[in-house]
């Protein structure tokens, strides 16, 4: 399964229980969209 999380702290700190359980998880940091909103791209 692949979860994205949302740009706040609380998403770094959900990110490692679905890492030991061998997801593959991203937020929105790591994916270099940190700060846009929506409807931009």
């Amino acid at each position: 399964m692949l979860v994205l999380l949302d740009e706040n702290l609380l998403s770094k700190k959900l990110k490692k229980p679905f890492i030991d359980a061998q997801h593959s998880v991203k937020n929105v940091e790591d994916m270099g969209w940190r700060g846009i909103k929506d409807g931009e791209f």
